[in-house]
């Protein structure tokens, strides 16, 4: 009797660890047999299958009389569906059924032994895998599984899709897209060759579509916007012209580059002329459309900026409109023409249903900031 009722306690602390809209029916179903009831602890995922209402009948009906007669797991996952290497995700990563995993006996060894134990990170990781299943191949999915970047705060700002692209481009033979890449990717690519073999590619992307530099005579539009009584304000949007302007200016404004890359903040430089004279980082106020707050305004060494200069950048930043890609005026540094983006990203676009590419400027910053992020993650990873 004791016994009985530690396992009963035992169980019902398993079931505690699902996710609450799948508690109950669990619950009810771990009631039906014994052999259901250890399901519940050996196969998490198979039991998140069988309750979701998203399951056929057939299919739940099948998978729960096999259980109960005790037959293979392997059989019982390949009725649902469900990868048999999933029987080691703990139950908290399960907040719906499984789909777009990689699936066969390829991947069964070797990514039973990629979840991770701890349940946070394997939750993160679960995501990833499903993402590069989904936005390239269950290879690349794989070898995503592998890295061992999940296990650090990096979440889901992680610059997952230029990689999966360009994964996915590298297996296409031909096309415009194709031919910009110089390294394809495979799966025995360390991360740090991949990553940097995907920053060529965008960095190719991006200047297939940069605005010519057109010499203007007199202000000029350009001019007009970012000159306010003799001070030019220039964005600095790479981790090159942040690491130039931190060795200028004798500060650590470099090491901003991965919350300039996720959209934190906006660090620009102040000039005169040429002259660099302030380093100034901006973020969103906490409304939407409530502009922008002065962080910091920094000169050389940190030193303290004149009244001067705290005027200058006050009113510029003051008549700057409250879209951030207008205010930095990108529109400005590219031509988007639909014919070549379609022939760059069509394939894609099609074969995979990504979205997130649409023609516009928004989309290349985004991928240029996607660049920077992945070669700080390289630069941290060689420390």
């Amino acid at each position: 009797m004791a016994q009985t009722l530690q396992k009963n306690e035992a169980i019902e602390r398993q079931i505690r660890r699902y996710h609450p809209s799948f508690r109950r029916r669990v619950r009810q179903y771990a009631g039906l047999s014994p052999r259901l009831a250890d399901l519940v602890t050996s196969f998490p995922a198979a039991v998140v299958a069988i309750v979701s209402p998203e399951l056929n009948a057939s299919a739940r009906g099948t998978a729960t009389r096999m259980a109960k007669d005790g037959e293979s797991l392997r059989e019982v996952s390949r009725v649902l569906g469900v990868p048999y290497w999933a029987r080691r995700l703990p139950p908290e990563v399960l907040a719906q059924p499984l789909n777009a995993l990689p699936v066969g006996s390829n991947f069964e060894g070797r990514m039973a032994q990629l979840v991770p134990k701890n349940p946070e990170a394997a939750r993160r990781w679960l995501q990833w895998v499903q993402f590069g299943h989904c936005a390239a191949n269950s290879e690349f999915a794989m070898w995503l599984a592998s890295q061992k970047f999940f296990q650090r705060e990096l979440g889901l700002g992680f610059p997952l899709l230029p990689l999966a692209a360009y994964a996915w481009y590298s297996g296409v033979e031909e096309g415009a897209a194709r031919e910009l890449i110089d390294e394809p990717w495979n799966r025995r690519m360390p991360f740090s060759v991949a990553a940097t073999a995907t920053i060529a590619w965008i960095e190719k992307i991006v200047a297939c579509f940069e605005a010519p530099r057109i010499r203007r005579r007199g202000p000029g539009r350009y001019s007009r916007q970012r000159v306010r009584n003799g001070y030019r304000v220039v964005p600095l949007r790479t981790a090159a012209q942040l690491h130039q302007e931190g060795s200028i200016m004798n500060h650590c404004v470099a090491t901003y580059a991965a919350l300039v890359a996720q959209g934190v903040c906006t660090i620009l430089s102040v000039r005169v002329q040429d002259k660099r004279v302030a380093t100034v980082e901006i973020r969103p106020r906490g409304t939407p459309g409530g502009g922008y707050a002065i962080v910091q305004l920094q000169g050389p060494g940190n030193t303290r900026v004149s009244e001067q200069i705290w005027r200058a950048v006050l009113e510029w930043l003051a008549v700057q409109p409250a879209d951030p890609h207008a205010m930095l005026g990108v529109g400005d540094e590219f031509v988007i023409s639909p014919e070549r983006w379609e022939r760059i990203w069509r394939p894609y676009v099609t074969a995979k249903g990504v979205i997130g590419l649409s023609a516009e400027a928004a989309t290349l910053n985004r991928l240029r900031r996607d660049a920077d992020a992945l070669q700080q993650i390289i630069a941290s990873s060689s420390r």
